[in-house]
């Protein structure tokens, strides 16, 4: 499933700037199966991603400091980040159910902020 939604990202032309995982194993072995699709080595950091909203928001904007005006991060991690970036941005572009594997959520970083610009459903279990 990870490949896939790294095919995915590349069909649309989308290269991620940067790479933002949870310490979990199963979240970095998803991003490294999903990164094997980019030629490109794409940097990586490893981050415990929020689960407070305050928190959130720091995380956001320490993102703005790192990645440029139309740029585009990807944070791979569970369920909770989906619902961190349903609450902060809004409903996204397609519909991702909760239960759904490998689901990707694309982010650009514009002037006003980050925005969802589109997203892949993944797969049911």
């Amino acid at each position: 499933m990870s490949t896939e939604t790294g095919r995915w990202l590349q069909s649309q032309g989308l290269t991620p700037d940067q790479v933002i995982v949870t310490p979990t194993i199963r979240t970095q072995q998803t991003a490294e199966e999903l990164l094997l699709v980019f030629s490109d080595r794409i940097p990586t950091r490893e981050a415990w991603l929020p689960e407070l909203m305050e928190d959130w928001e720091a995380l956001m904007d320490s993102l703005e400091e790192e990645i440029p005006a139309g740029g585009v991060a990807l944070l791979v991690g569970h369920h909770p980040t989906m619902d961190m970036l349903r609450r902060d941005l809004g409903p996204m572009p397609v519909t991702v159910p909760r239960g759904n594997f490998a689901a990707a959520v694309v982010l650009e970083s514009s002037a006003s902020g980050w925005r969802c610009i589109d997203a892949w459903p993944g797969r049911s279990a």
